[in-house]
């Protein structure tokens, strides 16, 4: 069986529905996730809060309850503190950032501000007024309350049996304790864990969302975007003197590159690619015209083969597209915390807002602009269950946090409500992504990136081919050769 340590902070909140034992299967889903390097084990239930540096150590704790939350810590920043958190009413867990905080004061001072006194109430008042990326589990009595943000950019699942009702940040910690049918946590919501299963509240979606623009034109479109892109770079900046951009040169990372660099902070820009591919010479260019430091990392064939268990055991899926973009991201991510930096700024998330892929051009000019406003809503809707939950976790193996500017609420609200107009046309051969590109080319951003014709990026850094060839020397399929790899991989205990 093949294996691969690797690093990861997770979550996780469990309820007993035979009263008592959920203690003991919370430790269970703590070992499903546990890692090597240096991190902090939590656990906690309502009355009771147990940290130690080994899981062992927890396990030997004689604590009973019906509730339970857990907390692998791995820090990367300086203010990340142990958890759970015990207050006067709850025990609290919290994995992520909160930008709207003026101050740096901890995420986790601020939540528990929120949710100390009255737990229920409290999660919803915090999902309503903070933005950020996060997930959270309190213990609350014999119950959990979990909560994910609006846009779904932390990674959260639920499931139940028989036996439990539970949430973890990770698949295989619900799949360990048999919780077969997992299901990624609806964005925007708080769920309340009891003996009888989970209720599900929605209290800041994006399918409730509204936008208060009614009359769109282009001038006006472009200074509203650059106020929401500069803001969104800006808080996931704060408090930092130094930052990666994994980066390709095209539109939407050299965007974030350029708007970063306006912060004032040092940004290093992360190139990743198979080796002898166009788009390492056209990054490197681009990085010059911004006048940025680039690093560039050109892999061998050789590479990918150990590059792909470590990417599907981290992002716990097989399929041929996530891996194929999975390798590259997790080589920037690799890179990046070989250069020392811990905060990755991407682009994930433009196409989908601006009708970057071409099959929404397709669908334009073959089936009219309802379908294609229709395709691009479900594929913003369902982002984080494609592209935002495997991303994460792939960085966060690496100990890297991945931060997404263009997945900011306030900006994807916006994006899925201008018209389809400003995105694209139906003329076949043009280009798509007009508000960003007329958008990033106002503000400075070199008009080699802001004009350059989309490539995906699994084609773009070759990887994609590659595997195809692997699997056809095989005798197989793409789907069948990763689907035996993956088979092979042991989750066993971390």
């Amino acid at each position: 069986m093949e294996m691969s340590g690797f690093r990861m902070k997770a979550i996780v909140g469990v309820v007993s529905k035979k009263r008592g034992g959920a203690v003991h299967t919370a430790v269970e889903m703590l070992n499903a996730v546990r890692m090597e390097g240096d991190c902090l084990y939590g656990l906690g239930t309502s009355t009771t809060t147990a940290i130690a540096r080994h899981l062992k150590d927890i396990d030997k704790c004689e604590i009973r309850s019906s509730a339970a939350v857990g907390h692998v810590l791995v820090r990367v920043l300086p203010t990340d503190r142990p958890q759970p958190i015990k207050t006067a009413n709850a025990t609290i867990t919290f994995d992520g950032r909160i930008y709207s905080a003026e101050d740096r004061e901890p995420d986790i001072s601020v939540v528990e501000r929120y949710m100390g006194e009255q737990p229920e109430s409290g999660a919803a008042k915090f999902i309503a007024q903070c933005d950020g990326d996060y997930t959270f589990a309190v213990a609350v009595g014999d119950h959990v309350i979990a909560g994910r943000d609006p846009v779904g950019v932390r990674p959260l699942y639920y499931g139940e049996n028989e036996q439990i009702s539970a949430v973890s940040s990770e698949r295989r910690a619900l799949q360990i304790v048999g919780v077969s049918d997992i299901r990624s946590f609806p964005p925007g919501n708080v769920a309340i864990l009891g003996q009888s299963g989970s209720k599900f509240v929605q209290l800041k979606t994006l399918q409730e969302s509204r936008c208060s623009v009614k009359r769109w034109n282009w001038e006006s479109a472009m200074r509203l975007l650059e106020r929401l892109l500069t803001r969104s770079v800006e808080q996931r900046l704060r408090g930092l003197s130094r930052v990666a951009v994994a980066f390709s040169g095209g539109l939407d990372s050299s965007t974030i590159a350029f708007l970063a660099k306006k912060q004032g902070v040092s940004v290093d820009l992360v190139h990743a690619s198979l080796e002898n591919q166009d788009e390492t010479e056209h990054a490197e260019a681009v990085a010059d015209q911004l006048g940025l430091p680039i690093h560039v990392y050109c892999y061998g064939e050789g590479n990918v083969d150990e590059t792909i268990v470590k990417v599907m055991r981290a992002a716990e899926k097989c399929d041929p597209l996530s891996v194929s973009i999975g390798i590259p991201v997790y080589w920037a991510a690799e890179r990046a915390a070989a250069l020392g930096l811990s905060i990755m700024l991407a682009g994930q998330g433009a196409d989908e807002l601006f009708g970057g892929y071409e099959r929404y051009q397709r669908l334009h000019c073959r089936s009219g602009r309802d379908r294609a406003e229709q395709e691009m809503r479900k594929d913003v809707l369902n982002l984080h269950e494609t592209n935002l939950e495997r991303d994460l976790k792939i960085c966060n193996s690496q100990n890297v946090e991945l931060r997404l500017p263009f997945a900011d609420y306030r900006t994807v609200k916006i994006a899925l409500a201008m018209p389809l107009e400003l995105k694209l046309d139906c003329e076949g051969n043009s280009l798509r992504k007009l508000i960003l590109r007329k958008t990033a080319e106002r503000i400075g951003v070199p008009k080699s990136a802001v004009w350059r014709p989309k490539k995906a990026m699994q084609y773009a850094t070759g990887v994609s081919r590659l595997l195809t060839r692997r699997a056809k020397k095989e005798g197989t399929s793409l789907s069948e050769y990763l689907r035996k790899r993956y088979s092979q991989i042991d989750f066993g205990d971390g």
